[in-house]
């Protein structure tokens, strides 16, 4: 496998990006791929460091109400977490507000990453459409149910309330179909760190 560069500005550097709906072990993947070498940049954690500044708090409380701010002064984010499971509209606000920060800070730390081979963990890599920050992108897959189990096992969320969560996600077979790799992972632990392994070693062999 030796992908074309789509990415801009990244010279000398292999940007991978994983994806995949909840509960399919793209996380575990990449950190299974960290623990080969690989830099990994959590999208997660950089929306929650977005969440902080105080432009993004301004925009969340003009869209959603004050109370969307805890004593603190941070996000209530279990409460802005409902709020956007629940409703398709105010999911596309809160995309609306955070995503050009999140893109911005996802691509300055590509770009200051040393080491030759990035990863991005990041589950709405094609909801927000930014396939060409990477040179490759990984899909990881499993079955509803098992990645339904994963989920609820992880959360704690009632089934009725993650299976709405599901059906709000673009279809796995969407992702898995515009995907440049595709990883199933239904096996075991074990199963997935040799595909990681196999990953890897793959991505090191790469043209330059």
């Amino acid at each position: 496998m030796h992908p074309s560069a789509k990415n801009s500005g990244s010279k000398g550097k292999l940007v991978v990006g994983i994806t995949g709906n909840a509960g399919s072990g793209k996380t575990t993947l990449a950190r299974m791929l960290a623990d080969l070498g690989a830099t990994v940049i959590e999208a997660d954690r950089v929306g929650h460091e977005v969440l902080q500044l105080p432009e993004v708090k301004r925009q969340l409380q003009a869209a959603f109400g004050p109370d969307i701010l805890q004593a603190d002064g941070t996000v209530n984010r279990k409460r802005l977490g409902l709020l956007t499971f629940q409703d398709a509209q105010a999911l596309a606000t809160l995309t609306r507000i955070v995503k050009p920060w999140i893109v911005e800070r996802i691509r300055q730390q590509i770009q200051s990453t040393p080491t030759p081979i990035v990863v991005v963990d990041g589950a709405l890599i094609y909801e927000y459409g930014v396939e060409d920050l990477f040179d490759l992108i990984v899909v990881v897959t499993a079955p509803e149910e098992v990645r339904l189990q994963r989920f609820l096992a992880k959360t704690g969320y009632p089934r009725e309330v993650a299976l709405r969560m599901f059906q709000q996600q673009m279809p796995e077979a969407e992702k898995a179909r515009r995907a440049d790799v595709v990883i199933q992972n239904q096996g075991s632990l074990e199963d997935l760190r040799a595909k990681a392994r196999h990953l890897y070693k793959t991505w090191q062999r790469r043209d330059p």
